[in-house]
């Protein structure tokens, strides 16, 4: 038995990030001869934090308000948001493209 996200999951083992509902994750796994128990009721979506005064003096809202300021800042994350496709290399391609 073992704990894991189910982005963790469709990342690292079924290797297809394009699953995301339970029932095609828990497809993928049956043919690995895995199963999946049910939620266990938490989620672990990542989010970006900056200090209220910086976001006061900046203009920063949301999320992309940013990519105005990517070659200003420096940002700091944990080694699983810098190894995932869908953490800091997508985060990097969608401010590129604004």
């Amino acid at each position: 038995m073992y704990a894991d996200y189910t982005g963790t999951l469709t990342e690292a083992i079924i290797k297809n990030p394009q699953l995301k509902s339970q029932q095609e994750i828990q497809d993928a796994l049956a043919r690995l001869d895995l199963v999946m128990s049910e939620p266990l009721g938490f989620n672990n979506t990542y989010a970006l934090a900056v200090r209220e005064s910086f976001a006061r003096q900046n203009g920063v809202r949301i999320i992309s308000d940013l990519a105005r300021l990517k070659n200003t800042v420096r940002a700091a994350f944990s080694y699983e948001f810098m190894d995932r496709a869908d953490g800091y290399r997508a985060w990097r391609r969608s401010i590129a493209s604004t």
